[in-house]
């Protein structure tokens, strides 16, 4: 014990020594440098002897985002703290919310036309309850993955005989009804719907950090996204388009999902309702765990790891709340593109360039740190030349994150404000 008191005793006089001397050389430097020195330590009370940090500043750099936090959401914690966070929890808590209830509609639409209906929008709802709550409490869900193949099987044979209806009904006179107007939306509501529904259809930003992470090589991300959005917005083109130009003589616009303009005496389309319905009620408890974790990461005052019972109520809860609001708000579409204009501009358009700002300021103060404490003044013009080279690369960029953020605000304000009144007409 006394040769590690020795031993610490020796280290602080060298700290000392270090420190009288970056102090003196920081003194010829120049007032300007002096006065950012200051505005730098203003936490901390530098003398000739000793460095005494704050009790504040030794707790901040102790903490850490809470064990279990994603990706985006360490990224939000870093740049702007626990508020940061806990934004970001929220706006995905309500994106996944959102499409859950969106699939709830689609589900009622659906079964409605089916014989397996009850009769009651309510019955229908509380009935796909008793199907997802319990899926939304077991423990592993892996093997709920592998029905993914399944559902794209049923989606694209879903589109398929949509097009063999489309030319039996219509052939291919719609071809040719198609004029300059069909190619725009004639208002600012459809416009904003539009831009929802396409934003949400493309809004991998909120899920890039768990495919990146689960990618065997993440260096190919970029390419990876870039192939993927080309395929997926070819797909749309052609599914949406060639569907809205095969029923364009009978069917001028679409109100509601496609499914509901085919017959309800054939059997093919009964069964395609009751696959599609299938699919999203499997679907549904996938994005439901997500977003019960999070609500259980808040609740740090209940043992949920004695008390399960609480983590059954939270979830049971959920599952009544969602289907509550389908209820209430029966528009598939409608939900859709108010969620794509406010959860997915902000998680997509917004909070990127802001994380970026703030992550950005951090570290041009670091640099300047570094440039006061660790260099000599011998090195310090070299090194300066290049750091002021690499400063006015981080203005520019800085500039550009201010650009997206504002012009992403206002996309997000103006959309959201049109499609949730028009979300509210609908209902």
């Amino acid at each position: 014990l006394h040769g590690d008191q020795s031993q610490v005793h020796q280290q602080r006089q060298g700290d000392r020594a270090r420190h009288k001397s970056r102090t003196s050389r920081h003194r010829r430097t120049g007032s300007s440098m002096r006065k950012l020195y200051r505005g730098m330590i203003t936490d901390a009370n530098i003398n000739d002897d000793e460095v005494q940090w704050s009790e504040e500043i030794i707790i901040a750099e102790q903490q850490c985002p809470p064990e279990g936090t994603s990706t985006y959401g360490r990224v939000a914690w870093y740049a702007l703290g626990p508020i940061g966070l806990h934004t970001m929890d929220v706006a995905l808590l309500v994106l996944l919310l959102g499409v859950v209830i969106a699939y709830e509609d689609a589900i009622i639409s659906f079964i409605r036309e089916t014989p397996v209906t009850t009769g009651s929008a309510a019955l229908d709802s509380l009935a796909t309850v008793l199907i997802i709550a319990p899926l939304t409490c077991v423990e592993d869900l892996h093997f709920l993955s592998k029905t993914s193949a399944l559902g794209i099987f049923i989606i694209f044979f879903s589109f398929a005989v949509i097009f063999a209806y489309g030319l039996i009904e219509n052939g291919l006179g719609g071809i040719w009804d198609v004029s300059w107007d069909d190619m725009w939306p004639n208002s600012l509501t459809g416009a904003a719907n539009w831009f929802g529904i396409t934003v949400f259809g493309f809004g991998a930003v909120p899920i890039t950090f768990n495919l990146m992470e689960s990618m065997q090589d993440p260096k190919g991300m970029p390419r990876a996204t870039e192939i993927a959005l080309w395929i997926v917005g070819s797909t749309y083109a052609v599914i949406g388009n060639g569907i809205g130009i095969l029923f364009k003589p009978s069917v001028p616009e679409f109100k509601s999902d496609v499914l509901q303009e085919l017959p309800d005496s054939s059997w093919i389309p009964t069964m395609i309702r009751v696959a599609m319905s299938l699919v999203l009620t499997i679907t549904a408890p996938i994005l439901l765990v997500p977003c019960a974790e999070i609500i259980e990461g808040k609740l740090v005052m209940i043992d949920l790891e004695h008390t399960p019972k609480y983590r059954v109520l939270i979830r049971f809860g959920m599952c009544f709340f969602c289907a509550s609001i389908a209820c209430i708000m029966p528009s598939f579409v409608h939900i859709i593109s108010f969620i794509g204009s406010f959860c997915v501009v902000l998680t997509s358009f917004v909070f990127p360039p802001l994380l970026h700002l703030a992550l950005l300021r951090k570290k041009i103060l670091e640099t300047e740190g570094v440039r006061l404490f660790k260099r000599s003044d011998k090195e310090l013009g070299r090194f300066g030349q290049q750091e002021d080279e690499k400063e006015r690369y981080w203005q520019t960029t800085a500039r550009v994150d201010a650009v997206l953020l504002f012009s992403g605000t206002i996309v997000c304000l103006l959309a959201s404000f049109v499609t949730f009144f028009d979300l509210i007409r609908a209902s």
